[in-house]
Parts: C-alpha cells; sequence; structure tokens
C-alpha cells in the first residue's frame, strides 16, 4: 500500500495523527500532488482545527495551479476552506471561498450551501461607501506588494460595502488574473463593463486574461476596443500586436482543421460503429471529449467545435480533464445537433462522455438576487 493509501485507511477509523503522518510522507515522496494536501485539509477538517485546514486548502490550490491539476480539485480545496470558515461561524469567508469553488467547477451542491449563507450574509452589510473605500485602501496595499489573495478578499469586503464599486471590481479583476483564477477576473471585467462600459482600463485587463488563456480573438477585440476609448493607450496597442501575433502564428503552424481532422491513432478504430454506441449511452446537450491533442489552446479547440458543429456548439472548458487526460467540454444547443457532432467526432476516433450536468439554469438567480456574487455565464475555466 502507498501512502497516501495508508493515510486513507487511518483516516476512515479516525486514526488522526496516523492519516498526518502518512500524508506527510506522501508529500515528501511527491509534494507535487494537490490530493494529498487536500486529504491533509480533511483530517484537520473532522480535527476542528479550522487554520490548519485553511492552511491545507490553501497550500493545496497553489500546488493545484502550479502543476496544472485537474481543475475539480482545485475546487475542492477551495469549497473546503469555505466549509471549515462555515463551521467557525464565519460567514464572509465561508462565501468567499465558496464563490471561488464555483468559478472554477459549477457544483449546485455548493451553491446551495452558499443560500442560507447569503441571507445572513445580507443582514450584516449596509450600503457604507467610506467603509468600501478603506478596505479598497487596504487591497491595493496588499496588490502593490503582490500578496493578492490577501488583496482579493478586502476587495471583496469593499464591494458588499458598496455594490457599485467600479474600482474595487478592476483591481480585483487584475488580481485574479494574477493567480490564474481566470474566469474570476473575467466575471469581475463583465460587471465593469457593465457598471462603466466607457473605462479603457477594464478591456485592457479583460486583454490581458484572455491572451493568457489562449482566446487571442476575444483578446484582439479586447484590446481593440480599449484603443477606441483610449487613443493611443501603449497597453492597449501592445495587446492589440500581441493578440494578432499570436493568430496569425497560429493559423502558420497549425494545419487547416479540414485536413487535421483524421482518425486519433489511440482510437482510430474504434470497436463499435457509432448507433450501437449512442445505445449504451444517454445522449445528452453536454459531453466531454478527449484524445484533443495536448498542445492545443482554447482557440485552437473552439476552431475545432466549429469545424464540426458550426455554430451549434461552444467550448465550456478546455484544459485537463483528469490525470494525464487533456480535454474539452463542450455544451450544444440540442440534442440533435449533439447527436449530429458527436457521430462526427466520434468517427474520427476521440473519446466522448456525454453528461447530465449543463450549464446551471441557478446561476442567473445569483446574479440577480445578489448583485455581488458573480459567477458569469461560463462555470468552467481555462487552464
Amino acid at each position: 500500500m502507498t501512502q497516501n493509501d495508508l493515510g486513507n485507511a487511518a483516516y476512515r477509523i479516525k486514526e488522526f495523527v496516523t492519516a498526518h503522518a502518512h500524508y506527510d510522507k506522501a508529500i515528501e515522496l511527491d509534494p507535487t500532488s494537490i490530493s494529498f494536501y487536500n486529504n491533509k485539509a480533511a483530517v484537520y477538517y473532522d480535527e476542528e482545527k479550522i487554520d490548519e485546514c485553511v492552511a491545507a486548502c490553501k497550500e493545496a490550490v497553489r500546488i493545484g495551479r502550479e502543476t496544472q491539476a485537474d481543475y475539480k480539485l482545485i475546487a475542492k480545496a477551495m469549497s473546503r476552506a469555505g466549509n471549515a470558515f462555515q463551521k467557525k461561524g464565519d460567514v464572509e469567508k465561508a462565501l468567499f471561498w465558496f464563490q471561488r469553488s464555483i468559478s472554477i467547477y459549477m457544483d449546485l451542491e455548493i451553491m446551495d450551501l452558499m443560500e442560507p449563507l447569503l441571507a445572513k450574509r445580507n443582514g450584516l452589510y449596509k450600503l457604507d461607501p467610506v467603509e468600501s473605500e478603506k478596505c479598497l485602501y487596504e487591497g491595493n496595499i496588499y496588490s502593490d506588494k503582490n500578496e493578492h489573495e490577501t488583496a482579493i478578499e478586502f476587495y471583496a469586503k469593499a464591494i458588499k460595502f458598496n455594490i457599485n464599486s467600479v474600482e474595487a471590481y478592476c483591481r480585483r479583476a487584475k488580481s485574479f488574473g494574477e493567480i490564474r483564477e481566470y474566469q474570476s477576473g473575467l466575471n469581475d471585467c463583465e460587471v465593469v463593463e457593465k457598471l462603466k462600459p466607457e473605462l479603457a482600463n477594464i478591456h485592457v485587463t479583460k486583454a490581458k486574461i484572455l491572451l493568457k488563456i489562449g482566446e487571442f480573438e476575444r483578446g484582439r477585440q479586447a484590446a481593440s476596443h480599449a484603443l477606441k476609448l483610449s487613443p493611443g493607450d501603449n497597453s492597449a496597442e501592445n495587446l492589440l500586436s500581441e493578440a494578432t501575433r499570436q493568430m496569425t502564428s497560429r493559423r502558420q503552424d497549425i494545419p487547416s482543421f479540414s485536413s487535421a481532422l483524421v482518425p486519433v491513432v489511440q482510437n482510430a478504430y474504434q470497436i463499435v460503429n457509432f448507433d450501437t454506441w449512442l445505445l449504451m449511452n444517454d445522449l445528452q446537450t453536454c459531453c466531454t471529449i478527449t484524445g484533443i491533442p495536448a498542445n492545443y489552446r482554447r482557440w485552437d479547440c473552439e476552431e475545432f467545435i466549429r469545424s464540426i458543429a458550426e455554430d451549434t456548439a461552444r467550448v465550456l472548458y478546455s484544459g485537463v480533464i483528469s490525470a494525464g487526460r487533456f480535454g474539452i467540454i463542450v455544451a450544444f444547443r440540442t440534442k440533435k445537433s449533439a447527436k449530429s457532432a458527436a457521430k462526427k467526432i466520434y468517427d474520427l476516433g476521440y473519446f466522448i462522455e456525454f453528461t447530465e450536468k449543463e450549464e446551471p439554469k441557478t446561476v442567473s438567480k445569483y446574479l440577480c438576487d445578489c448583485g455581488d456574487i458573480v459567477t458569469g455565464k461560463q462555470p468552467f475555466l481555462s487552464g
């Protein structure tokens, strides 16, 4: 048995000291595994050692980002930190971590946990621009020191005291980008675009994030829009040039999708035909596709899906699906379009798995009911 297995066995019988010892040994042997830190956090949680639990969760998130671990494991660490703060009675921090968790992976159970906390939290904060400015000031201090995790907490408080604080959203978007929580950063950009669409800086921030996740076309559009609002802006000009260069480079380096769509070697010859396979799989409008080349960025994946399904689908996520597997999660408009596209993808030799978890329809509810918990339309994050 591995050290991790021994730790799990000890944890199940509540031998927490022994479990910690085995997990520590597992970390010593492989310090890059997010699972070991998550397991230690679980032990601390059951021991009701809240501070230690949160510290382990934060370390799990850090390791997960550095190793590009499965986004579900990173979200799990964040949600456990939320559970720890909820057990401690800290509503604000519990919601803060739950929000970060669902920005990476939309888990309806976590959203259900948030409802009573939101109701409780709504009675804690009233509009207070002065207090909001104080929190914003503190956040800026930490941001300038590159302590973005702490800065984000202060920006969140600034927003609680003033839901229309454009600067707090702007600064938080930048900090989210720095710690690679890109979807959360884009969510804040969307809020600012609604509150103050003429602000060029937010389009620059948005362009930076989009370029980091390989969405060069959207990044080019954001940079171009920033230039229209602020002609001569050096940052916007540089981002526009970079986006254009990347798009040109991609088109030159990657063969046209009409010629590139050939059966993948590892699964070139399917054991059964598509109709037979479909009888064994419940058709849904959302699916996971693996076998996609691991060097494809989000833009490449969108081109791939567009060549298959035209405008009937969109990519929700591209990146590591599970250990050693790169893929994409795609939502189709209808089951009919999903079936048509799935047949083409299956016949090419790619692996498909349908899922019942489409984009939760409860997202818009949170956008409407409490404007400060912004989850956006895309629940998944490109790594």
